[in-house]
């Protein structure tokens, strides 16, 4: 699954997130990225140019000498033997490469002679950029690609051509269908750097009419084809699909064919619901009838080739013959052509196994099938009907008619698995709590839902606290890898190295004491001027030789090829290093709890050493409350005594 990280922005904030962090992080999450790769990559030096003046070659019958303005003081002249370049081209605005310039496949320009006249570059034809007519379907098929009039001048042409771009190229894997679509990508990335996701429900004006006046479905094998939705456009007119519509198609490796086939597959790749078109004109009677097929029937699918249908294979037919393979391919014979007027969009749910059978049969797996092989959601197949008419009315491709045909004989009860924490978290090798497993799961869509109600007379709450992070984009890159946020656990990895620590309170001021004694140098640093932990400890910090102190500063960088070997500090200081250990404080998991207990102004619950707080029967242990020393002896203690508190309250009662 190829994915343009630009259409991920219409789902989730992709601000800030770099190529090579969104590779790493969608990979340890379990999206695993084959490649990153920059579409114009292998284009350089490429700009727009208009034509001012040509003319023929003194010395050569088909070559032609022209001047072009590039956005430079002066104009560029350049030797073609272009067959559309003529006189008549003044004015168009055409790719032009520059002396040092290079194209797709290694093809470098430079500068030189074409009869004995100096040429300072190359005009390019669509083919040279690696595009196909699909691309740029306004262009020559043999010549210079003549770009849309009021194309700025000067302009590198990757962002003229929609090829400035990064994109990501996924390996999904069979159990994981969701994310074989833009959507699906777009809520992992949310989940994965805690963005917000939201897809906004498809909105279809329509022109009246009534779609069951039109056209009929029958499903007479609803074991292989749970839903089958479907909806009429008419005053169809085909044309070539907007520029941004072919550039998204193209980084995805599809092929732009026409507006109306384009929609279909730009949804398969937005939604990842697959989606077909019928010209209405081709369907016997408006029917269309979900069946097995016949056998000794045949079909010849849109790439041309015919095939003999079998008894085992799910075909979509009218009254009097297969019109497409469901799942697989539609036929030749109701194909979107240029007088197509009315459109049948299909958006169904099929067996996958069915679906994958056939393909093999037929020697002929698509994107579609591959998709509805691995099991794909019914509910689905609507919302992506509704965005192809959304589609068809934002192009002014055609009218949508009234209605929708939803022959839906799907299980319209969602999946409910256990929701069980502490078997995830030893499958994972993790120890997250509840309130974490929720929290995740529910940015990926998930509804937690618990049946069970537990009636107690008291509770103990020991959720705990985390560690706060820098807030660097690329901290999460190197934890475990330099990055600590435990100098006691930690520490003994840096012995004989340098040692960096952040923070101004009692554990980064211990923290650096302690390091002190293993690591040839210590940096504190510390955002303000001031410490906030012990004075005594300061000064025994100031005392030590190998510990420098440095305020008013913070990290903004940490660099390093496979491990921590830099920092850059906010004042443009740079410090070498071998790991950086975070003591910027700690975030209690109390979120949830704010409108029930009372809060300290750091979020700790406000508890004494009893456990008790400001409800009655609600004790606390451990980090989560407020404390001076926060350790694991320190927690047991808490357990005890919040233990022992709990019971004297029950006995109370």
């Amino acid at each position: 699954m190829k994915l343009p990280l630009s259409w991920l922005s219409d789902y989730t904030d992709m601000t800030g997130i770099t190529p090579k962090e969104y590779d790493a992080k969608l990979t340890m999450s379990g999206s695993k990225v084959e490649e990153v790769y920059y579409l114009g990559a292998e284009i350089e030096n490429v700009v727009t140019g208009k034509i001012l003046s040509v003319v023929d070659h003194p010395d050569s019958d088909h070559l032609k000498i022209c001047q072009l303005d590039v956005g430079k003081e002066e104009p560029v002249q350049i030797v073609t033997g272009a067959p559309n370049v003529t006189p008549a081209s003044v004015g168009e605005i055409c790719p032009v490469c520059l002396h040092k310039s290079t194209l797709p496949g290694g093809v470098k320009i430079t500068k030189g002679k074409l009869r004995g006249v100096p040429s300072n570059g190359m005009m390019c034809s669509f083919q040279e950029l690696g595009l196909s007519h699909g691309c740029v379907p306004y262009a020559c098929e043999n010549g210079i690609l003549f770009l849309p009039a009021g194309t700025p001048v000067g302009e590198d042409i990757k962002k003229v051509l929609g090829l400035d771009d990064w994109v990501s190229d996924f390996e999904i894997t069979s159990n994981r269908p969701d994310c074989l679509s833009v959507i699906g990508l777009a809520r992992e990335t949310a989940a994965t750097f805690d963005r917000p996701f939201s897809v906004k429900t498809p909105e279809v004006k329509g022109v009246g009419g009534d779609i069951n006046e039109y056209m009929s479905v029958e499903v007479k094998d609803t074991d292989l084809c749970p839903r089958y939705t479907a909806r009429i456009v008419k005053n169809i007119k085909i044309e070539p699909s907007p520029a941004w519509m072919r550039e998204r198609l193209h980084a995805c490796g599809v092929r732009p064919i026409n507006n109306i086939v384009d929609i279909t597959n730009y949804v398969m790749l937005e939604y990842g619901q697959p989606m077909h078109a019928f010209d209405y004109k081709c369907l016997s009677d408006g029917r269309i009838v979900v069946r097995r097929a016949r056998n000794g029937e045949s079909i010849q699918t849109l790439d041309g080739v015919d095939h003999d249908l079998s008894d085992k294979m799910l075909a979509i037919c009218d009254n009097d013959k297969p019109v497409a393979v469901a799942g697989v391919m539609g036929g030749a014979n109701s194909e979107i052509m240029d007088d197509t007027k009315t459109v049948v969009f299909e958006s169904a749910n099929f067996h996958g196994a069915t679906v994958r059978i056939t393909a093999k049969a037929l020697g002929m797996r698509t994107e579609a099938s591959g998709r509805f092989e691995k099991g794909l959601d019914p509910r689905m197949t609507l919302d992506a009907v509704n965005r192809a008419c959304e589609l068809v009315e934002m192009l002014g491709a055609g009218e949508v008619i009234d209605g929708i045909i939803d022959v839906d004989n799907s299980d319209p009860n969602h999946k409910r698995l256990p929701f069980e924490p502490d078997k995830m978290n030893a499958l994972l090798g993790l120890e997250l709590s509840t309130e974490e497993q929720v929290k995740l799961l529910e940015k990926l869509d998930f509804k937690i839902e618990n049946g069970e109600v537990v009636e107690a007379k008291t509770v103990i709450y020991g959720a705990g606290a985390k560690h706060r992070p820098l807030g660097l984009p690329e901290e999460a890159d190197y934890a475990g890898k330099g990055i600590s946020y435990c100098a006691i656990c930690d520490g003994a990895f840096y012995k004989g190295k340098t040692a960096v620590v952040v923070g101004g309170g009692d554990t980064a001021l211990d923290d650096a004491l302690y390091l002190s004694d293993i690591c040839t140098r210590v940096y504190l640093v510390h955002r303000r001027d001031e410490f906030r932990g012990s004075a005594r400890t300061l000064q025994k910090i100031r005392e030590k030789e190998n510990i420098t102190v440095i305020t008013n500063a913070v990290i903004t960088v940490v660099s390093g090829e496979k491990k921590v070997e830099e920092v850059t500090l906010n004042n443009g200081t740079k410090l070498k290093t071998d790991g950086v250990f975070v003591a910027v404080g700690m975030i209690p998991h109390t979120e949830h709890l704010k409108d029930f207990l009372e809060l300290d102004t750091q979020g700790y619950v406000v508890a004494d050493e009893t456990g008790k707080t400001s409800q009655d029967g609600f004790f606390v242990a451990g980090d989560v409350r407020t404390k001076h020393l926060r350790q694991v002896i320190t927690a047991v203690a808490d357990g005890a005594n919040a233990a022992v508190s709990a019971s004297e309250y029950i006995r109370q009662l």
